[in-house]
């Protein structure tokens, strides 16, 4: 597993910490795109799982998706 990217936001209010990484999964080379949130002692993990080469293929409507999750 490679990190790329990891960072603080927030997503529907709360904190979130944000993290993209590569890696094998038995043949195939995948990239991962992974917000997680807790609240009230639950973890929330939302997950974007593509081919590497074609990641960026979906990210803005996974972008959408993820901005579009609401905690109540």
């Amino acid at each position: 597993i490679k990190i790329l990217t990891e960072n603080k936001g927030i997503l529907s209010k709360y904190d979130s910490y944000n993290i993209e990484y590569t890696g094998t999964y038995e043949s195939y080379k995948l990239k991962w795109r992974q917000v997680i949130i807790l609240k009230n002692k639950k973890v929330y993990i939302l997950s974007y799982t593509a081919n590497e080469d074609n990641f960026n293929d979906f990210y803005n409507i996974t972008d959408d998706i993820i901005k579009s999750f609401v905690l109540k």
